[in-house]
């Protein structure tokens, strides 16, 4: 089971439970277009909790991190980093987006690592993607590269990666989410 933390409008999740994975969406800033119906439960445990471009946009990220590092086997997210001991560098940083005020918060390598490490989390950083795996499990840093090698089946090796079981091929979910949905419309009448 997955879920997709600020998901947006919800195609990620969308495109997960196409390729047969139990995905759920959360967002507290934006309606759930493409996912409607998969709404996730924060107190629920998942075996994978992503969320891409999230946390530099939060006021208190550490309150995000409790939860969804605490309700997952594997916490999958992005964010750019940037070496806080160089203050010249920081302010010049393109990703800072000093004049829209949307990035608020961010972090360095070492932060991340520490985090990771208080949660007893292994820490991995795959840089030329900017995404970061806080996990039970330890993995090396090929399988990590095979992963987001941008080949078809993307999806599909990032479940078989953070599954405990290896995951075969499953039937697309929306045939039976549209039919789960129509039931519910049609009862509402």
């Amino acid at each position: 089971s997955g879920m997709d933390y600020g998901g947006g409008y919800g195609m990620f999740t969308r495109l997960m439970r196409d390729k047969g994975f139990d995905f759920y969406w959360h967002d507290d800033y934006c309606e759930n277009l493409f996912a409607n119906g998969f709404e996730a439960d924060l107190k629920k445990k998942y075996d994978i909790i992503t969320a891409f471009e999230v946390f530099e946009h939060l006021p208190n990220p550490q309150d995000i991190f409790k939860i969804l590092i605490g309700n997952s086997k594997c916490f999958v997210f992005s964010t750019c980093l940037q070496d806080i001991s160089k203050p010249e560098e920081f302010l010049k940083w393109w990703y800072r987006a000093e004049y829209s005020g949307q990035h608020i918060s961010f972090f360095s390598k070492k932060a991340l690592e520490m985090i990771a490490k208080s949660y007893n989390r292994n820490y991995y950083y795959i840089e030329s993607q900017s995404i970061h795996i806080f996990s039970e499990f330890k993995m090396d840093q090929q399988q990590l590269l095979d992963i987001v090698d941008h080949k078809p089946g993307f999806a599909e090796r990032v479940a078989n990666k953070f599954s405990p079981n290896k995951i075969i091929p499953k039937k697309s979910l929306l045939t039976s989410d549209h039919d789960e949905l129509l039931k519910k419309y049609l009862n509402k009448k």
